[in-house]
């Protein structure tokens, strides 16, 4: 099917995303035939001004984009000709579209096939579990760690203290939250920390059971963990397993939900409705991840006769450092460098390759993956602890170089979740027009989420909507 075929889905998704405008939208397309075996039929002139007549009387005329402050520009893949535009070098709040940038950059840069790696190594005084910013590390990946190593370094139990370090050097220390995310969002789900080490996607799963109507429900955290209780006098500090329950239980049959918001004291306070005899989720974005991440590797070793305890260290977090650890023999330029197939490595794990991510952060609209994945561009091309500020130098010289303008950019994330960033339509369409033309078409197209004949992500903030 010609491309020309196509005006119809193109003006359903820009008349969608106006539907939804609250204050500001964003509406970028780039059309093309999805089938790259296609031939393009010519657009005539006719069927141009028809195109644009209908595009303006939706911008000018919808009842939802009334005082909006709207841009839109739509485009030839295989000509780059502009069928339509308005206000096209305006800047935007992209919201989540700006995820294609940090998606497409990492596919470049980094490759298709590429992969995040975790390892857990030997050391003469105990084991590192040496963190290398995979955001798809888990629980089960951790038990396996703990499988691996215990069949290695045992029977018998060796005889070396059994210290554990965590090395969350990866990404460097001060850099968790971008500037310009919601004060509101930071025990949120969909804005954790970055870490070096991620861990369950950097959250702590909580179940609250209800009990009989008007008493507090209880809590459980996923095995081994137990929730703290925060004390009557207590000092201010980061929110980890502290865990403040005025949810209440109500009635089956009543509306139940559950919220958190954090305490006076770093704990975090549930809120909301559980009904009775059942059970109430909530994903806790928590300030040190890490610890949870220890406390589960620890008894996983435990379960196979292994007893670790914490390495001494000075930072905030028992057993867990921010700078890597020291080389593991002589020569070594340091812990990070050992290669993988050395034999103090018990343990060598690796993601699933980089499209699949892509894919996942795509389709999901998933933050951290995002955040994750702009850390890495930083990492892979220096091999030091990676900065927010080094991800963001290559994600603006790679759109510079193709064609976007630096004059309609401010990017302050990887995800668009702060409130900081700007892009232009024409700067937006400048990425798409990279993907189509460039060698990671197919991984792009696959890793799209698509509506009928349509490749596009969305953005939706307060107060915001976007479309590419």
């Amino acid at each position: 099917m010609g491309i020309r075929r196509e005006a119809r889905s193109v003006r359903f998704l820009l008349a969608l995303c106006a539907t939804f405008a609250a204050a500001t939208t964003l509406a970028t397309v780039s059309v093309a035939a999805a089938d790259t075996r296609a031939t393009p039929l010519p657009w005539t002139r006719t069927e141009t001004a028809q195109l644009r007549s209908d595009l303006d009387r939706l911008v000018h005329t919808h009842p939802a984009a009334r005082g909006a402050h709207v841009g839109a520009i739509v485009a030839l893949a295989d000509s780059g000709s502009v069928l339509y535009r308005h206000q096209a070098d305006d800047a935007f709040q992209p919201a989540s579209s700006l995820k294609l940038l940090v998606g497409s950059v990492a596919l470049a840069r980094l490759g298709p096939n590429y992969r995040f790696v975790t390892e857990l190594r030997r050391t003469p005084t105990g084991l590192v579990l040496v963190g290398g910013g995979d955001p798809t590390l888990g629980a089960a990946d951790l038990a396996e760690a703990a499988t691996t190593a215990a069949d290695k370094l045992g029977p018998p139990l060796p005889a070396y203290p059994q210290d554990l370090l965590l090395d969350i050097s990866h990404v460097a220390p001060g850099d968790r939250r971008p500037a310009g995310w919601e004060v509101d969002d930071e025990l949120a789900d969909y804005a954790p920390v970055i870490t070096g080490l991620p861990f369950e996607e950097n959250v702590l799963h909580a179940t609250l059971h209800g009990g009989q109507p008007g008493d507090a429900p209880t809590v459980s955290l996923q095995a081994p963990l137990v929730p703290e209780v925060p004390s009557a006098s207590c000092q201010p500090g980061p929110t980890r397993l502290r865990l403040a329950i005025a949810a209440r239980t109500v009635a089956v049959g009543e509306p139940a939900d559950l919220d958190a918001h954090p305490g006076r004291c770093g704990e975090a306070v549930i809120t909301g409705t559980v009904a009775s005899g059942a059970d109430g989720a909530i994903d806790l974005a928590v300030d040190e991840p890490e610890a949870l991440a220890y406390a589960t590797l620890a008894a996983d070793f435990r379960a196979h006769g292994i007893t670790l305890h914490p390495a001494p260290t000075d930072g905030p977090i028992p057993g867990v450092v921010d700078v890597p650890a020291p080389p593991l023999a002589a020569g070594t330029a340091g812990i990070m460098l050992v290669p993988s197939r050395a034999t103090n490595v018990l343990w060598h794990h690796e993601s699933a390759p980089l499209a699949q991510i892509v894919s996942d952060m795509w389709h999901r609209s998933d933050n951290f993956y995002a955040e994750m994945l702009l850390r890495e561009l930083d990492w892979a091309a220096t091999h030091a602890p990676a900065t927010l500020a080094g991800g963001l130098a290559l994600e603006h010289a790679w759109l510079q170089a193709a064609g976007g303008d630096p004059t309609t950019l401010t990017l302050a994330d990887g995800s668009g979740l702060s409130q900081y960033n700007r892009i232009s339509p024409r700067t937006l369409l400048a990425i798409l027009r990279a993907d189509w033309n460039g060698p990671n078409q197919a991984e792009v197209l696959a890793a799209l989420p698509v509506a009928g004949r349509v490749y596009a992500k969305t953005g939706s903030m307060s107060h915001v909507r976007s479309l590419a």
